[in-house]
């Protein structure tokens, strides 16, 4: 079901708000708690998650609502974390960890946020199943 529209229609009975054109490749967790904008890429192996541990005690679990901005790509292998506000045409790079709010028009690279540039990042072309640059 990866990648197809079914799975997005499973994630929306239990639960999770996406928008229109979203290709989901990766996972997400606690769909309930996740809201996706349109036009959204999250690609092979990538982890959206609503669920993290309490820092003091490892027993207890916090769910946080997490949201992904229209527009924004989570690349190969990446997380956003719980409670993450990722803001509308955010790139998260491959291997990478969002958390917190990442402001529109961003890059994230490793566990950093890169600045924003005075130029407004434009997201890759899709072109089938596979991204093109633009």
């Amino acid at each position: 079901l990866r990648g197809t529209p079914w799975l997005n229609s499973w994630y929306r009975l239990m639960g999770a708000k996406i928008g229109k054109n979203v290709i989901i490749w990766g996972v997400i967790d606690a769909p309930d708690l996740v809201e996706i904008g349109d036009e959204v890429t999250i690609e092979v192996n990538a982890t959206v998650t609503a669920i993290s541990r309490d820092d003091d005690d490892d027993l207890f679990l916090r769910y946080r609502k997490t949201s992904v901005g229209s527009g924004c790509i989570v690349g190969t292998r990446s997380t956003v974390m719980a409670g993450t506000l990722l803001g509308a045409q955010t790139f998260v790079h491959p291997c990478s960890m969002a958390q917190g709010r990442v402001p529109a028009h961003s890059c994230v690279l490793g566990s950093k946020r890169l600045p924003r540039t005075s130029k407004k990042w434009r997201p890759p072309l899709r072109v089938g199943m596979h991204i093109q640059s633009s």
